[in-house]
């Protein structure tokens, strides 16, 4: 193993060298030469003086100083360490001191790249070398952080003066850490510098030449999701990737060596969203974090559970997404510290008992598609505008269902100020997958505004929405259609203001008899739709034959009338006798008699 020597220069702090003291030959083994006086004591150059002072076969062994002095100066030692160890085998570093230097409490203090604590171990002496040996299990693919503490005469020796030095380790074979389910997308990433970073030098040994049948990666750029071989990026700390195979599993990265710790990280950011991770081989802090001001909390998929929100740990090996709501390109610096948690959680939406959250979460019956991390309400410190307390809805993945609160952007959370009278928020329900059924369910946190009701109409179907237990059912068209609604908190005059004509009530599907019947030569035919539908409105005679269609189209929610004049569809007045009417609306279907008398 190749082997990298520095020279260390320590400079000595004040040291009072008091009178009576006795001293070690050390003390004039630094660059003072030592000359005779006339009381037969010695004298330095630098005006120490001596008495009762022993030679030995290397100088003056022991003597006792006579003064005191005020002593500075330069100590040069040498470190000897290799350029890199390896996973897993111990690993030696030595000190070479100079001639005849005394030292004491000679140690040796390493962690692990990221940890908090160090571990020590005391250095062995021989001669002027100092060693020590790191074992094999402090040796990993986090690389390895020390420094050397030496005590002398002279005061404390530390190297590096502050801070610690970085040994990287390398390795040839590393099984990636964590396991691929099969058919279900992950977000990857490496916590290493590899030696090969390309995509094919990666995954192709493992998983076999591209192919998309067997495994697919993606990759979100700028605004559009692209695929391998078209990824601009690499395999390098700090990116991620969107990976998916048939079959599961893992695979196996090859010769690289751990990130250095020796100062931070920095990972670039385009503008809008962004797939990031760790790079580093240890849990970050998503706090410690520099220059995040713009960027927002990191959101993570596991390919079961939906999107979670405001994730404050990033694990290595992970992919997050994060979005640069700058409108410019922006660098993340990473700091190399190990976050002090073990788990990586979300943080609470909810964080104080004056906010009144409205969580939101939706799953499909049957495929089990989930998004349950969607939130509106009322916050201190939020605005109507776009803000901090907002976040927009990631870029969905696969066979998704996705629930978005649509205020001009898609936001999975989105608050606003408390109000005088009301607010109401659009949603948006979709799925890649048609005509899903939904379940929705509403779960409130903190207290709601004293005066303020909930309302949920469906813009579709142009009815309200009744919350039995909290939950209700929509149903989803073709694929990528979405599904409007909308919920409305605030006043009863609020609610009725800002309910876009939706009945508040819920009415029933009904066709009602005509009026006047007998008649001649008209009438009005009455009916009312519980939702909006399409609708058809026939007039036949006793044959059954077709004489007039009086409405044909889409209706909203309601009551409506229509008249018939008498008439066949050419204008001709229709004969006296018996007629039927026929609604048709959406699966609803009735018809009544009447009665033309000329």
């Amino acid at each position: 193993m190749k082997a990298a020597s520095w020279f260390i220069t320590i400079v000595l702090p004040c040291v009072i060298l008091a009178q009576t003291r006795v001293v070690e030959f050390s003390t004039f083994s630094m660059g003072f030469d030592v000359v005779p006086s006339q009381r037969g004591s010695l004298t330095s150059i630098a005006g120490q003086q001596l008495s009762e002072h022993v030679v030995g076969s290397r100088g003056i062994v022991q003597a006792r100083l006579l003064n005191s002095l005020l002593v500075r100066g330069t100590l040069t030692l040498t470190a000897v360490k290799p350029e890199s160890a390896v996973v897993g085998y111990s690993l030696g570093l030595k000190v070479i001191l100079p001639r005849a230097f005394v030292t004491s409490d000679e140690s040796l203090y390493y962690r692990k790249g990221g940890e908090r604590r160090f571990a020590v171990i005391a250095l062995q002496r021989s001669g002027d070398t100092l060693r020590a040996t790191v074992p094999a299990e402090a040796v990993s693919i986090r690389g390895l952080e020390y420094f050397i503490r030496l005590n002398s005469l002279q005061g404390v020796a530390r190297f590096p003066a502050a801070g610690v030095d970085t040994i990287r380790v390398r390795f040839e074979t590393f099984s990636f850490p964590i396991v691929q389910q099969r058919r279900t997308y992950r977000m990857v990433s490496v916590a290493v510098d590899l030696i090969e970073p390309a995509h094919r030098s990666v995954l192709e040994d493992d998983l076999g030449p591209y192919n998309p049948s067997v495994w697919r990666l993606f990759r979100w750029q700028r605004d559009h999701y692209e695929e391998y071989p078209r990824i601009a990026a690499q395999f390098r700390p700090g990116n991620a990737f969107w990976l998916i195979t048939q079959n599961g599993g893992g695979f196996d990265i090859d010769h690289g060596t751990s990130v250095s710790t020796i100062q931070p990280a920095t990972i670039v950011l385009d503008t809008g969203w962004n797939q990031i991770a760790s790079p580093f081989a240890f849990r970050i802090d998503w706090d410690s974090l520099i220059a995040q001001q713009d960027v927002s909390p990191a959101y993570f998929y596991d390919g079961v559970s939906p999107y979670q929100l405001n994730i404050r740990v990033l694990e290595p090996w992970e992919g997050y997404f994060v979005e640069n709501r700058s409108g410019r390109p922006l660098t993340l610096a990473v700091l190399p510290i190990e976050a002090a948690t073990n788990i990586a959680e979300s943080k609470p939406v909810v964080q104080s008992s004056d906010e009144y959250i409205v969580q939101i979460e939706a799953q499909t019956m049957g495929s089990e598609l989930r998004d349950r991390y969607n939130f509106l309400g009322f916050k201190s410190g939020a605005t109507r505008e776009d803000d901090r307390l907002d976040l927009h809805e990631p870029p969905p993945i696969g066979d998704h269902l996705q629930l978005s609160i649509v205020e001009g952007k898609r936001f999975a959370a989105n608050f606003k100020p408390f109000p005088q009278d009301g607010e109401e928020w659009n949603l948006e329900l979709s799925s890649n997958l048609s005509h899903q059924t939904v379940l929705l369910h509403v779960v409130e946190y903190g207290h709601r505004p004293d005066g303020l009701t909930m309302v949920l109409l469906d813009k579709d179907e142009f009815v309200p929405i009744a919350l039995q237990g909290g939950s209700f059912v929509l149903r989803t068209g073709e694929a990528g259609t979405p599904r409007s609604w909308k919920m409305l908190i605030g006043t009863d005059a609020f609610v009725a203001a800002h309910s876009g004509g939706i009945p508040l009530v819920p009415i029933a599907f009904a066709l009602h008899q005509n009026w006047p019947n007998p008649f001649n030569p008209s009438t009005v035919i009455r009916y009312q739709l519980s939702k909006r539908s399409n609708v058809r409105l026939d007039v036949f005679n006793a044959l059954g034959q077709l004489v007039k269609t009086l409405v044909e189209g889409e209706q909203t929610t309601g009551v409506y009338t229509v008249p018939w004049d008498g008439t066949n569809a050419g204008g001709v007045a229709a004969a006296s006798g018996m007629y039927v009417y026929r609604l048709r609306a959406g699966e609803f279907t009735a018809s009544r008699k009447m009665l033309l008398i000329r």
